[in-house]
């Protein structure tokens, strides 16, 4: 009696490959959608722009933002950092100006300092304020802790129907 021997792990890896891209899908769009609804506090610019991207060959999903604000709310600024090392003090930013602009600026340790800064600012006509900074919004975080357990569940789903 003879011993056939047949492969098929071409199909189970390829099985395998295509519930991982589905599960990368459904799961970084549900994370996405979770952080559109947890910005509906932040500025209106930065609501609707979340994305997600699957990189299929990688077996990799991305979420995020294009815009740096986003990385500000998330982590937060100055005093309020999330992990304590944002700048220390009052500064002053310029309405419109991107970041790059207020991390040379200086930093004050007063408030009325600030306020003399500010004033001098606002006379030359720039739209000038003070900031200690702001706290962390974690929308991103807060979306992934929010889908984590229907993530989970959903992944044991896909796997548990798609390889049987």
């Amino acid at each position: 009696m003879a011993v056939e021997f047949q492969d098929f792990s071409i199909h189970v890896t390829e099985a395998i490959e295509e519930c991982a891209v589905q599960f990368l899908e459904e799961a970084s769009s549900e994370i996405e959608s979770q952080a559109k609804r947890n910005s509906d506090f932040a500025p209106r610019s930065l609501k609707n722009d979340w994305k997600h991207i699957v990189d299929e060959g990688k077996k990799e999903a991305t979420v995020g933002h294009p815009k740096e604000l986003a990385l500000w709310m998330e982590f937060g600024t100055g005093e309020y950092a999330k992990n304590g090392d944002g700048r220390k003090g009052y500064w002053i930013y310029i309405e419109g100006q991107g970041s790059s602009a207020g991390s040379n600026s200086k930093s004050y340790s007063s408030l009325e300092e600030a306020k003399q800064a500010m004033a001098i600012l606002r006379s030359k006509g720039l739209p000038a304020h003070i900031t200690k900074g702001h706290r962390p919004m974690r929308m991103l975080e807060s979306a992934f802790e929010t889908k984590k357990s229907k993530i989970i569940n959903r992944a044991k789903q896909i796997f548990g129907e798609g390889m049987s």
